[in-house]
């Protein structure tokens, strides 16, 4: 009996040897794939959050997209960290109840802790811009046509960008 486990004892501690930091390092991928997954579906869910800022605070929206915000809202309210929801909640009270500066400033907040919480800023960036919603607006100017040519149009795409103040 003593001479099997003599026998056995160096061949399980070498596939121990051989599976455990397999293990390890497998757990350890699934932990990384984990959390870039989550940061990738928090990212996802702050832009969309911002862009349906910008279309229900202009009133340029419908009620699916009051619903969808209001819906974005509530969901950050219960997955989001305690930074981003504390944030978000002071950037939603300044509506209607503040001047443009204030509200510039929670909005701006909220970005810069959004930031940290994807993990891009270790800590609150203080050179962050302060920015309010981005305004962008599309207008298609008709461009001259040639005086030789009368069957072409052609049209050039104007981009511009305003802080809602």
């Amino acid at each position: 009996m003593m001479e099997i486990l003599q026998n056995c004892v160096p061949i399980v501690v070498g596939a121990l040897i051989a599976i455990v930091p397999t293990l390890i390092e497998k757990r350890s991928e699934q932990k990384s794939e984990r959390a870039e997954n989550l940061r990738e579906q928090k990212q996802e869910l702050y832009v969309e959050l911002i862009s349906l800022f910008g279309k229900v605070l202009k009133n340029q929206n419908d009620d699916n997209e009051l619903d969808m915000l209001k819906n974005r809202i509530n969901l950050i309210s219960i997955t989001g960290s305690a930074e981003v929801v504390k944030s978000l909640n002071e950037y939603i009270d300044t509506w209607g109840n503040s001047d443009g500066e204030e509200q510039n400033k929670k909005y701006c907040n909220l970005l810069k802790i959004m930031r940290v919480d994807l993990g891009i800023d270790k800590k609150l960036n203080e050179n962050f811009p302060e920015i309010g919603l981005r305004d962008i607006s599309v207008k298609k100017d008709s461009l001259p046509l040639p005086a030789d040519e009368t069957a072409c149009i052609s049209e050039q795409t104007v981009v511009s960008c305003q802080v809602k103040k």
